[in-house]
């Protein structure tokens, strides 16, 4: 908020900065009031054909979702704030068996060939069983 305000005040355009932000405090609230903290949520980024842990709090993208959305993470184990995530076995996705997964696709955004994030989690028998799977979530 605080670079868009800035950007505003830059270009003279201090009024579509200020919807801007009016626009992601709404869509924030609107998030907020629809989440059941009972769920849990785990964030996965998909690279390299893989899936890889983004802890809560942490990192650029996934991570601060958790503390501006007031999510309940579905593993709390701490982890880098590097921009790659951290190593995770699916098994021990499967094991904390979230009911939500927030899941960053680098290899579809940048047009690699490698398998999408849906791929990688429908193709693996370990997650089959894992709520947000069964629930599309």
């Amino acid at each position: 908020k605080e670079l868009t305000t800035l950007l505003g005040e830059a270009t003279g355009h201090e009024a579509d900065a200020e919807k801007l932000i009016a626009d992601f405090d709404a869509a924030t609230q609107r998030a907020k009031d629809a989440y059941d903290p009972e769920q849990t949520v785990m964030g996965l980024i998909a690279s390299g054909g893989e899936l890889s842990y983004v802890a809560p709090s942490t990192g650029r993208a996934i991570g601060p979702f958790f503390d501006m959305l007031e999510l309940t993470p579905a593993l709390e184990q701490s982890g880098t704030d590097n921009h790659q995530g951290d190593d995770i076995s699916v098994e021990a996705i499967a094991k904390s068996n979230p009911d939500w997964l927030i899941v960053m696709d680098r290899d579809a955004a940048v047009g690699e060939e490698n398998a999408t994030a849906a791929e990688l989690i429908e193709r693996s028998e370990a997650l089959q069983d894992v709520t947000a799977v069964k629930e599309g979530n």
